[in-house]
């Protein structure tokens, strides 16, 4: 009798561990997208926190099972829910509407903008900017700060007025019309709410303003590839464009791409990805005009303008794996190979107390230093690469730090405003005033924003 008793019990237990591993499957099953979000969130959360917590390993230990109960049990659910609680095909606002909010928010965000122009007039030239200007004013262009961003903002508002001034007044028109075409895209197919609350972290930060008082290509490159992704979120939403919208969108992919030497590794997966979302016919012709823009501007357009292309082409293009490789150069030597370590040497041969300059921020904080460049064009783009590929399997803790300090301004809880407006002394009589009051009131307004609001995250 207890033998039958003991088999029984057995019996029972094991289809009790039956049935919680057959509703956990199906627990699974029914909710993988959002497990599977939840643990990448809690990966690149956790990451970025050690990222910026290095000397604080209970700090970082701590946050780290913080951001885990976060992402899994309270974020992944709230946002699934809301995210399928939009409809963006019900939600059609009247034409009218939709240009009067994308009107009235533009204005708003100029109205900010200006006011940082005011306090900071002319806007701010580091030394790539006053290289660019020079070429704008002298008329020989240099593909080493992309030639076609060159002329597009600097060139052309010289051209048209004829004052220094006029590039960054023309930057900050053109960033407040992106900002303004953004969020008309979220409110057209999400509603107000929705464009809102997106767009309030952009327009909020002073990092925005800041960094629109610098002509740089990196401003100019994100404004392109912010109306690439509006444009992208109406096919994906409608499944199909019209030959018109894709003319414009092949203008907007090729600023993306030539804006930036590397800017083809965002326009390029953009353009794969779509392949998915429009009919075969329409693709092939989106592609083929991506393609014939792309060589017109860097054959016919460079070749009667005469843009001189320079060497260094490797250091340009190769700065994030550049910036993987230094980073386990530096916190573990001993997990480099014998042909990474003798790279490594060359590099910095020069500057032998290269790891106390080298930061988060990545290659570029050495790159102007007494490193050998020559040694990166000598190397090539598949070494680098290959290079990259052993530190991530030899070390790829410190890896993973590296590619998440260089990315997680994007996506991390470390939201860094406090970034100097550089204002560089130049030959071409570029003369730096301001307002000073409004100075003030915008330096006030980052510190604020910066140290009482968003380093709370950290």
């Amino acid at each position: 009798m207890k033998r039958a008793i003991k088999y029984w019990n057995g019996f029972m237990w094991k289809n009790k561990v039956r049935s919680f591993l057959g509703q956990l499957l199906n627990l699974i099953k029914r909710n993988a997208r959002e497990i599977f979000f939840g643990l990448y969130l809690m990966a690149v959360l956790s990451i970025s926190v050690a990222a910026s917590a290095q000397n604080g390993v209970q700090y970082g230990t701590m946050m780290f099972f913080t951001l885990v109960l976060v992402s899994v049990c309270l974020i992944v659910p709230k946002m699934s829910a809301k995210i399928r609680s939009v409809n963006c095909e019900v939600f059609v606002p009247e034409k009218k509407g939709v240009i009067r909010f994308m009107c009235v928010f533009s204005l708003v965000c100029f109205a900010f903008f200006l006011f940082w122009f005011i306090a900071y007039f002319p806007g701010a030239f580091s030394p790539d900017s006053i290289n660019q200007y020079g070429q704008a004013v002298q008329g020989r262009y240099n593909d080493w700060h992309p030639a076609l961003h060159t002329l597009f903002a600097f060139t052309l508002p010289l051209k048209l007025t004829g004052i220094s001034a006029s590039i960054v007044l023309f930057q900050i028109v053109c960033f407040a019309l992106v900002l303004g075409v953004v969020a008309t895209t979220v409110y057209r197919f999400c509603g107000k709410k929705w464009a809102i609350a997106l767009m309030l972290p952009v327009v909020i930060s002073p990092w925005t303003y800041n960094i629109a008082m610098h002509p740089w290509k990196d401003v100019s490159f994100a404004l392109a590839a912010a109306l690439c992704m509006a444009v992208a979120i109406q096919i994906y939403c409608r499944k199909d464009v019209s030959i018109r919208k894709m003319v414009l969108f092949v203008v907007l992919l090729t600023f993306a791409t030539v804006f930036r030497h590397n800017g083809i590794l965002f326009t390029g997966m953009l353009v794969f990805a779509l392949f998915f979302q429009m009919p075969v016919k329409r693709w092939l012709i989106l592609l083929g005009l991506f393609v014939a823009a792309i060589g017109f501007v860097r054959g016919p357009l460079y070749t009667v303008l005469d843009v001189e292309k320079p060497g260094n082409r490797v250091v340009e293009t190769m700065g994030f794996p550049l910036s993987v490789v230094m980073y386990v150069a530096k916190e573990c030597p001993e997990c480099l190979n014998d042909e990474t370590s003798e790279f490594v040497d060359l590099l910095t041969r020069a500057e032998p107390n290269w790891k106390s300059n080298y930061d988060l921020t990545g290659f570029p904080s050495i790159k102007y230093g007494k490193i050998d460049l020559a040694v990166i064009e000598d190397a090539g783009r598949l070494k680098i690469l290959r290079m990259m590929a052993k530190c991530v399997l030899t070390d790829p803790v410190h890896s993973a730090i590296a590619v998440v300090a260089m990315t997680s301004i994007v996506y991390g809880l470390e939201i860094n405003c406090d970034h100097e407006i550089e204002r560089m002394p130049n030959e071409y009589k570029i003369g730096y005033g301001g307002n000073a009051a409004l100075k003030k009131i915008a330096d006030n307004y980052s510190m604020v924003v910066t140290y009482i609001f968003f380093r709370k995250f950290r």
